[in-house]
């Protein structure tokens, strides 16, 4: 049985494909190649994505596929043909039945760090990187509306440290925590003939999951059945707010990241490379930065939660201390 997969929807037709680029040079270069590339072509992406699409996938793309396959370096190579062959993944993971057979068959998706990026760039180029660049202020305003709202969260999270006392690494990864407290006023489960309140902890639960240092990792990541959709996995201290380490679970895979703050920002990313839903539990939290954050505008209709705490948020702000007043 597939526990992680939920049905694919098309959440975006606008992409474009990654035209031919001479292999050389090292990944990261590669890497800042496209997005100008990308950001350059924003304007007639929608035409050159119907034209694309019209067209069936060459013999070149199944070739590099293949390759890609049973290769994992060198890492240029690799970026370069996970480039040329989007068009056809995309296909592929819209259509597919069977998300992790699809994903064994692109694992270089999950298993080469910058891919994951790569395709999210593709669909909304000059985004990619908006989460690293602003979170440093971002995670300030949410705390200052955390203050405003007066609700005594950290000790329903059992976070010891005074909220006022934080320090500036502290906030950042408090911030994500208070995320599905916030946001989680009007979130209610769907499809069912008596809807059910989703509280706070049920949605921090399955927004960023907690486990302890001395826990079997792989152990968790064979037996959990629980959350269907990506989430970000953490080892640490949930009290102190102290991280040592930060995934991204889907399908079972675990793809380790750089900070907390990387694997929230790869885990939105995923939803969209590889068109699921938002899993309802914490779908406030996703629309938030979907909304707030990334504005794709995919979210037609955020909750008024959204859109409070959307509407203290400027993205241009400078991280300085007057924040936190």
């Amino acid at each position: 049985m597939n526990l992680f997969y939920q049905e694919s929807r098309v959440i975006n037709d606008k992409s474009s494909l990654h035209k031919r680029i001479p292999a050389s040079g090292l990944i990261e270069h590669r890497l800042k190649y496209l997005r100008r590339k990308h950001k350059a072509g924003a304007t007639s992406k929608s035409k050159d994505f119907i034209c694309l699409m019209s067209e069936s996938p060459s013999e070149d793309e199944y070739e590099k596929k293949s390759w890609l396959s049973y290769s994992s370096t060198p890492l240029y190579q690799v970026a370069e043909y996970m480039a040329e062959t989007f068009r056809l993944r995309s296909e592929e993971l819209r259509n597919t039945d069977n998300l992790s057979v699809t994903l064994s068959q692109w694992p270089r998706l999950i298993d080469t760090p910058g891919m994951i990026d790569q395709d999210f760039s593709v669909r909304y180029p000059g985004k990619q990187e908006i989460v690293l660049h602003k979170w440093d202020s971002i995670s300030k305003q949410i705390l200052k509306f955390a203050k405003k709202t007066k609700l005594d969260v950290c000790r329903e999270i059992g976070i010891t440290q005074n909220i006022n006392e934080w320090s500036a690494d502290q906030i950042n990864v408090g911030s994500l925590i208070l995320l599905p407290y916030l946001l989680s006023k009007s979130a209610y489960t769907k499809g069912s003939k008596k809807r059910r309140k989703i509280t706070g902890g049920q949605s921090a639960d399955f927004f960023i999951k907690f486990i302890k240092t001395n826990e079997d990792l792989e152990e968790f990541r064979l037996s959990e059945s629980v959350r269907k959709q990506p989430f970000v996995l953490c080892l640490g201290n949930l009290k102190n707010l102290e991280i040592q380490q930060a995934y991204i679970m889907v399908e079972r895979r675990l793809m380790l990241a750089e900070s907390l703050v990387k694997a929230v920002d790869t885990c939105f990313k995923i939803f969209y490379v590889l068109q699921l839903q938002f899993p309802e539990e914490c779908s406030g939290v996703w629309c938030f930065f979907d909304h707030t954050v990334f504005q794709t505008n995919e979210i037609k209709s955020p909750t008024s939660s959204v859109l409070s705490l959307g509407s203290q948020i400027d993205l241009e702000e400078r991280p300085n201390e007057n924040l936190l007043v």
